[in-house]
């Protein structure tokens, strides 16, 4: 087990750190490259490329589990998530070493995303989970070492990565749609993962105990899978489905209407292009929703559905036609919640 570093002593380079960091930029521009908005990406799409969903993880497709870590739901997610991830990677780093910093990550991610699919109630992914194991990991291995270690350099320590953590959880209480499922999931698998990794033989190097623990941790998260419940969700999901169809396409139709009042598209160019980019996914979208066996709790939000997709398509031939009080009306159906 490494030692705290002592004032004035060199931390080691964080590889494994620098690496995860990289990884999860790298997949982040990967799905920019793919289409995804920068800053709220389709939730379907991230479903898609292997964000985790309990109906989905839960129900054969375990592997949700890790690539949900490498996924994030835009720019300002992930900034968040690399900025906690650097100094609490190096810190975690240092203590276990290399080995033991990419078992905890690893532990602690699948650990929260397995909590966050036994919610079931939406597609999350991100790095916090396993960020939020990296502070319990090195709030752990302070608290059985405090005896042991310089005072000052631990007291540093636990303040940089302590201020790191607060900003983390006031984040996370303050803004809806967090999932703090994942991230409560994740600070006891790292605490874990760091216990289990002191508890094996003293003979073993770092690397064979971290391979060791996270190897059967890592399969013993899986196979999980195939025997926990998923949550019931809160609304279903071709509810959840449409709704992203819905913001999709009024964000193309803002677009659109933006640049037909600079002057960049006649009103009959504005229709082509509804018809062509707007219409097309929020139809299926609909069609998908009629076909979703809803019962009576979800007929208001159904014929509300029928009215916005009804106006978009009037207010395209509206603008064929140059009817300026059919325009009018469509756009206010629009506008309306």
């Amino acid at each position: 087990m490494s030692a705290a570093p002592t004032r004035g002593q060199r931390l080691p380079t964080p590889y494994v750190t620098y690496g995860l960091i990289a990884a999860n930029v790298g997949v982040w521009l990967v799905t920019l490259a793919l289409g995804l908005d920068i800053s709220q990406p389709d939730a379907q799409r991230l479903l898609d490329l292997g964000g985790n969903l309990g109906s989905r993880t839960l129900g054969g497709e375990p592997w949700r589990l890790f690539t949900s870590m490498f996924l994030h739901a835009g720019i300002i997610h992930l900034t968040m998530n690399m900025l906690a991830l650097g100094p609490t990677g190096r810190q975690v780093e240092t203590l276990y070493g290399r080995g033991g910093m990419a078992a905890i990550y690893l532990i602690a991610g699948l650990l929260g995303a397995l909590t966050s699919a036994m919610r079931g109630s939406a597609v999350s992914v991100g790095a916090s989970g396993a960020i939020f194991g990296l502070f319990g990991a090195f709030g752990g291995f302070l608290l059985r070492h405090r005896k042991r270690l310089e005072p000052n350099a631990a007291q540093a320590a636990l303040r940089s990565v302590g201020m790191v953590l607060a900003i983390n959880l006031f984040i996370s209480l303050s803004i809806p749609g967090i999932d703090m499922a994942a991230h409560l999931g994740g600070l006891v698998g790292g605490a874990a993962t760091g216990w289990a990794i002191e508890q094996q033989p003293k003979a073993w190097s770092m690397a064979r105990r971290a391979l060791v623990v996270g190897g059967f941790g890592a399969l013993a998260l899986f196979g999980a899978t195939y025997v926990v419940p998923a949550g019931k969700p809160d609304r279903p999901g071709v509810v959840d489905q449409y709704y992203q169809a819905d913001k999709q396409a009024v964000r193309r139709f803002n677009a659109l209407v933006t640049r037909a009042r600079t002057g960049e598209m006649t009103d009959a160019q504005m229709a082509d292009a509804i018809e062509r980019e707007v219409l097309p996914d929020w139809r299926a979208a609909f069609k998908t929703l009629e076909e979703g066996a809803l019962d009576s709790e979800w007929s208001q939000m159904r014929r509300s559905a029928r009215r916005r997709l009804d106006a978009m398509t009037g207010f395209a031939a509206a603008l064929r036609s140059g009817d300026e009080a059919a325009l009018l009306k469509h756009r206010a159906a629009l506008d309306s919640p």
